[in-house]
């Protein structure tokens, strides 16, 4: 009987405490963890019963967590889970996002990487590889938008964000010329030319023509390394001068060329090697 009375006053305990999360609304019933009420509305969700909580509705745990807490304090794993949630009413969701990290050696490259790729992973549907590559677009437009309307040389931590945003997980090498007016603000992102896994052919003079039609004063020459490795290459550095001698003749100024990689970057200017 004792243990049967210490039974009773124990759920009610439990039962008091659900009230007292819910705020004594009258359709807040208890299940022991959480309440209906709860469930119904995640920003009353308790953080601490996270294990618990109802596993085929990852979505509204994770939500609940988004809201209740920093983005910062998301794994990468949460935040994909996340993403995919929304695309899909699978329940196999942690195991693609597992499966995703591994292929792609993290959120950010999952998110960069290209469509082909993300379909030919077991599990993923077109409508969640279109949402992962909507975060990509939205990603770059962030990072785009922090450098249109500044002065590029006075805003260099944004422009390198942006370059790394757009490049840094791009499966082939891509030269893009950035082009600026005038007041040094950003004209146009200019894609010159895409090439293989570890080269990129460049025509001068195809540099040239981005520069002048785009009515360009100055440029800046970017190009990524899939490799991860941003060390510039011999022809890197030849293709820069020639380009540089060229645009010169047109009174275009090559501000700098960057090389993109995993994590890192090389500016051939500050290299002294132009």
């Amino acid at each position: 009987m004792e243990g049967a009375h210490d039974s009773n006053a124990s759920a009610g305990s439990v039962q008091a405490k659900a009230l007292s999360r819910s705020g004594n609304r009258p359709d807040a019933v208890s299940n022991g963890t959480t309440t209906i009420a709860q469930r119904r509305d995640p920003i009353h969700f308790d953080i601490e019963t996270f294990d618990s909580f109802d596993p085929t509705q990852p979505s509204r745990l994770l939500c609940a967590r988004l809201l209740a807490e920093s983005e910062d304090t998301l794994s990468d794993l949460a935040v994909l889970r996340l993403i995919l949630s929304l695309s899909t009413t699978r329940r196999n969701v942690m195991e693609l996002s597992i499966r995703l990290l591994g292929e792609f050696g993290g959120l950010a490259g999952a998110i960069h990487a290209e469509p082909k790729r993300l379909l030919a992973i077991e599990g993923m549907t077109a409508t969640a590889a279109s949402l992962l590559k909507a975060t990509h677009a939205v990603a770059i437009r962030l990072t785009r938008e922090a450098i249109m309307n500044a002065p590029i040389l006075g805003s260099w931590k944004q422009v390198l964000n942006y370059c790394r945003t757009t490049l840094a997980h791009k499966a082939v090498e891509e030269l893009h010329l950035l082009l600026l007016n005038s007041k040094n603000h950003l004209i146009a992102d200019r894609c010159v030319q895409k090439g293989t896994v570890d080269f990129v052919p460049v025509l001068p003079r195809e540099v040239a023509k981005c520069a002048l039609e785009g009515n360009a004063t100055a440029v800046i020459m970017v190009h990524n390394h899939p490799s991860g490795d941003s060390t510039p290459s011999r022809g890197d550095i030849e293709m820069t001068h020639a380009v540089d001698s060229i645009l010169k003749s047109l009174d275009i100024s090559l501000y700098d060329h960057l090389v993109i990689g995993k994590g890192s970057h090389a500016s051939l200017k500050s290299m002294g090697l132009f």
